[in-house]
């Protein structure tokens, strides 16, 4: 029995014939659908001055300090830059910081006045350390008045043990004396507490400020 060999394209029809399984193999692949390249997207970038008035609105003021100033070096320029020192300064000088700083806030106050002298907020600034220039003033005169108070104190108790007439004067002389002095103390003290009480007006008013738009912000402090 003779069996018959397969036919073996030659010349042009395996040309062909290869193309054609080309062909196929293209299509096939062409078909395959290719996974998504994974891209990880970049983090959005900190709005720290955003970041800043929302944790002053909420009243946690050493966090805005640190939004702020991170702010602050990241645009020394910046147009509202006036504004955001005056945020800091209240900051520094809020009685519920844990980390409260005045002379932080008496030194960012000052920038304020030399850095932006046409901003709205320097009559803020100035008229603050006005107030807290003559409060040291007159603490200081209460010291000292209160130093020369208890050396009075302490000359009349001497003459007072004394026994002879020419002490007794001297002593009824210490007491007038020691009675003026005294009403001068209780004057002085109370025009500390006076001047403590309009600062925390300024600072209630400048509290309240932060809800102002810039355009609508006075340009003169309270008198």
């Amino acid at each position: 029995m003779t069996h018959s060999k397969p036919v073996v394209p030659s010349g042009p029809s395996r040309l062909m014939t290869a193309l054609a399984v080309l062909a196929v193999a293209l299509a096939a692949c062409q078909k395959q659908v290719r996974p998504p390249v994974s891209r990880t997207a970049a983090p959005p970038a900190i709005d720290y001055f955003k970041q800043g008035e929302e944790l002053f609105g909420r009243g946690e003021y050493n966090q805005a300090i640190g939004a702020y100033e991170t702010y602050l070096r990241e645009h020394p320029e910046a147009a509202n830059g006036d504004l955001v020192l005056t945020r800091l300064a209240f900051a520094y000088a809020a009685p519920r910081n844990p980390e409260r700083d005045l002379v932080r806030a008496t030194a960012t106050l000052r920038r304020i006045v030399d850095k932006f002298p046409d901003s709205p907020w320097r009559p803020y600034a100035e008229y603050t350390l006005e107030l807290q220039s003559r409060i040291d003033a007159l603490r200081s005169e209460v010291a000292a008045r209160d130093a020369q108070l208890e050396n009075l104190k302490s000359e009349i108790a001497k003459v007072e043990r004394a026994e002879a007439s020419a002490q007794s004067a001297q002593a009824e002389k210490l007491r007038s004396e020691l009675r003026e002095r005294d009403e001068k103390i209780r004057r002085l003290t109370a025009d500390v507490e006076s001047l403590e009480e309009r600062l925390r007006k300024l600072a209630t008013e400048l509290d309240a400020l932060k809800k102002i738009d810039l355009e609508r912000r006075p340009a003169k402090p309270p008198g």
